[in-house]
């Protein structure tokens, strides 16, 4: 083809032909230009089919996430209740008019389960998006709400983490002093006895009362942590729903 071009305007000079010369260059430079435009434009639309593409990725991840959160947040809410049902029972009973040392005593050895709830949500699309400045490929809208959800989680978490902090110590310090009888050997043991024989009331009581209220405290704040999550969880899987319902259906 370059060849062609080249004969043609060789023919053109040799034949003393300028204006018809200057006509064929400038149509050629227009010709130059056009296929310049031209590859501009089909390299841009597949970089745009490319975005929409990892656009569509994203997108579908993120709505898998929120509703695996949303199933795990349902089953968490039931759980950390039912725990707290429980230390509300011990609460009750620890400040009853018919509580004895041996009623706390009996709750610390066979009924107090030291371990507390934790969760940990389904975020790697999300953090993927954020950490790899794809964010821009959503609208602000879109975007504005997943980086509120972030923010509000990442807030709950560290506030989840310096309680469990808090509580961890506390038990550390407690079972040094007052260990909690192993469930696979017998209770009435030589062991048992002596640790747990003479007590001092005073310390003891203050120590398990004070584990007792900040667990309670603890599963508490996560219960309001879980529905606030629930509640922007299910508000953005029905944004999706709403408006991407095309990219739902790839």
């Amino acid at each position: 083809m370059i060849k062609f071009f080249r004969k043609i305007r060789q023919k053109l000079l040799s034949e003393n032909k300028l204006r018809k010369y200057l006509l064929y260059a400038i149509g050629e430079i227009i010709l130059v230009v056009i296929g310049i435009l031209i590859a501009l434009y089909l390299n841009d639309l597949k970089d745009q089919n490319k975005e929409k593409t990892l656009r569509n990725y994203y997108i579908q991840s993120i709505k898998k996430d929120m509703m695996l959160d949303q199933v795990l947040i349902k089953k968490m809410i039931d759980s950390v209740q039912s725990s707290l049902k429980i230390i509300e029972d011990q609460v009750g009973r620890i400040y009853s008019q018919s509580a004895t040392i041996d009623t706390l005593v009996k709750i610390a050895q066979n009924e107090f389960l030291t371990e507390v709830s934790a969760i940990s949500f389904h975020d790697n699309s999300l953090k993927s998006l954020i950490s790899t400045g794809n964010l821009n490929l959503l609208e602000t809208d879109f975007s504005e709400l997943l980086l509120e959800l972030d923010k509000t989680r990442s807030e709950q978490k560290e506030v989840r983490n310096a309680l469990t902090s808090m509580y961890n110590d506390r038990i550390n310090e407690y079972q040094m002093n007052y260990p909690r009888p192993y469930k696979d050997l017998p209770q009435d043991n030589l062991i048992n006895r002596i640790l747990w024989r003479e007590i001092d009331e005073k310390d003891f009581t203050g120590k398990f009362r004070g584990l007792l209220f900040l667990k309670r405290y603890k599963e508490r704040e996560l219960i309001k942590d879980l529905k606030v999550s629930e509640e922007k969880t299910t508000f953005l899987i029905n944004y999706i729903n709403n408006n991407y319902e095309s990219v739902q259906e790839q």
